[in-house]
């Protein structure tokens, strides 16, 4: 009987935890926006490679157009960024420090132009839950800007074993003993509730940038922080104008409004934009994101190319995708990180080496990229097919249950040509380049530099996916 009363119990309790976090996102997300005539588009790289000499190169160009675009920028900038701080792990050299440039440009801006509306969401990473107020962000509160810290707790759990748990004795940090423990990101030491928060892995994961003139509206969506720590990372950007722009200030306004901040008092009016153009492109957000890539993979067929620049790449029903694709005749290359390395400690290639091997031994092409302490963090997919036609999908989701399931928050573009634009054939030049790594400019490694047969990872892979109890 006692046995019975205990096993009722905790039926009650774990009924009680699974059913105490929301149970969808917050209205305005998961967001799928209409396709809308583009105008002034233009890629952006941030490129790394290793020189004919053996020495690292990096070429940053994303943040150059970031900080162009807020200087330009008189009327309106909100900027919605996940990392913006200048912790470094162990990393001992850093290119750039993108953190204090960026603060440096939003200063400048507000003071030069004091009417200018200037507004940054984040996410609680950078003030480590709570724990470490940012000196960026204050100075920035300090001289009149908005800063909003997202609300994380209004996004569905993705840890399916641990945020159940963290909902009903954490969350609140009552009860969380009063220790401290190292802090993961930087030097020092942090408290144990910072910590407890960190490992409920939920996010605001955008990259996003709108800035506004008299003249123009104009955006900036990709995979770069500004973030000390990933200055040597590539990625990729897409620097856009056009109706699109004002549909992406939507989906921030949405983040505004369940972050309890109040509503942009910007009004985007008296913009002309054109009618037609040779390409269309259209804002999509959390699971509207899963559902493009699933469209654009299931669309391709035989003599159709698919090139793929990821850092994380574990979601199932997508991997199950490409497979198809791969046997009906389509041409898949993958180019992914090698998840070695994470501001200087050494990762164990989970997920996209046992991802890789799955995916190899039914025909599709891997490559690497070669790193070398950094992370090749581009997230791009690009459909090439026989009539001509182009479809690409990027921004700052990883092809992860996370990132594309609705739980984290991420912006991306999707963006389709009848034909190949300039814009579009430097892109696949990008990609190309970095495929075929030359001796000058060495870019990446064959699939046999880091295959990993090993089926004791396949399954943890398997399982911190299913379960969210992991880091991508």
């Amino acid at each position: 009987m006692l046995r019975l009363l205990f096993f009722l119990l905790i039926c009650v309790f774990l009924v009680a935890c699974w059913y105490s976090g929301p149970d969808s996102a917050p209205p305005g997300t998961d967001y799928e926006g209409q396709f809308r005539p583009v105008e002034n588009l233009r890629f952006l790289y941030d490129k790394s490679y290793v020189n004919e000499h053996g020495k690292r190169v990096s070429e940053h160009e994303i943040f150059d157009q970031v900080f162009a675009l807020i200087g330009q920028s008189t009327r309106f900038v909100l900027l919605d960024m996940f990392l913006f701080n200048d912790f470094k792990g162990k990393q001992t050299e850093l290119p750039r420090p993108l953190s204090e440039e960026l603060t440096q440009a939003l200063l400048q801006q507000k003071a030069a132009f004091p009417h200018c509306e200037i507004i940054l969401i984040t996410d609680p990473i950078n003030t480590v839950y709570g724990a470490k107020p940012s000196p960026y962000l204050e100075r920035l509160q300090d001289a009149g800007i908005t800063v909003v810290m997202s609300d994380l707790q209004k996004l569905p759990d993705s840890n399916t074993l641990y945020s159940p748990l963290w909902r009903t004795f954490f969350s609140s940090n009552k009860g969380v003993p009063e220790l401290s423990v190292p802090n993961p990101f930087d030097q020092g030491k942090v408290p144990l509730a910072s910590m407890l928060s960190l490992i409920n892995f939920k996010a605001n994961h955008r990259k996003v940038v709108i800035g506004a003139n008299d003249q123009s509206i104009t955006a900036i969506v990709g995979s770069a922080n500004p973030h000390d720590g990933s200055g040597a990372h590539e990625n990729l950007a897409l620097r856009f104008s056009g109706q699109a722009v004002l549909d992406l200030l939507d989906t921030e306004r949405s983040v505004l409004r369940f972050s309890g901040s109040e509503d942009v008092k910007f009004q985007p009016e008296n913009y002309r934009f054109v009618e037609t153009s040779d390409m269309a492109i259209r804002v999509i957000t959390e699971s509207a994101i899963k559902k493009a890539i699933l469209s654009a993979i299931n669309a391709s067929v035989s003599g159709d190319t698919i090139d793929m620049a990821m850092f994380y790449l574990s979601e199932r029903t997508i991997i199950q995708a490409l497979s198809s694709a791969q046997a009906r005749g389509v041409a898949v290359r993958l180019l992914l990180d090698p998840n070695k390395d994470a501001f200087g400690r050494e990762k164990n290639g989970i997920p996209n080496r046992q991802v890789a091997h799955e995916l190899v031994k039914q025909g599709v092409s891997v490559r690497w990229c070669l790193t070398q302490g950094e992370q090749c963090h581009s997230k791009l997919l690009m459909l090439r097919c026989n009539d001509g036609s182009r479809r690409i999908i990027m921004g700052s989701a990883n092809f992860t249950r996370r990132n594309i399931d609705g739980f984290n928050l991420e912006t991306n573009i999707e963006l389709r040509s009848k034909n190949d634009h300039p814009a579009i054939t430097g892109l696949a030049t990008h990609f190309e380049n970095r495929w075929q790594s030359r001796d000058e400019q060495k870019t990446s490694l064959p699939y046999s530099a880091f295959n990993d047969s090993s089926r004791f990872k396949y399954w943890q892979y398997r399982l911190m996916e299913a379960s969210g109890l992991s880091t991508f």
